[in-house]
């Protein structure tokens, strides 16, 4: 299984969408811990699942649990890919771990 990760900001839904069809991608796991904000555009919760069954078709999933530690997300938007890197494989490590 492949994984691929996807933004949604600055993009339009056209280029979202449209970069998910081209992968063939067949579900669509969401790690946003608010994915329900008016910010989340055309990517709410509902809209998102509904889209992506209609456009692709691909299934959609809210995983929380794999969501940045706020100490991780405070490592976005640094040139520290490195530390991002180390603080997200520890992480999905850490939950990978937990739920055996």
């Amino acid at each position: 299984m492949a994984v691929y990760t996807i933004g949604f900001t600055k993009k339009s839904a056209a280029e979202f969408f449209g970069a998910l069809k081209r992968s063939g991608v067949k579900r669509l796991l969401d790690v946003r811990l608010n994915n329900s904000s008016q910010l989340a555009g055309f990517t709410k919760k509902e809209d998102l699942a509904y889209f992506l069954q209609e456009l692709l078709p691909a299934d959609y999933k809210h995983e929380p649990l794999l969501a940045p530690t706020p100490e991780v997300a405070a490592l976005f938007g640094t040139k520290n890919r490195p530390a991002l890197d180390g603080e997200l494989l520890q992480r999905n490590g850490d939950n990978a771990n937990a739920k055996e």
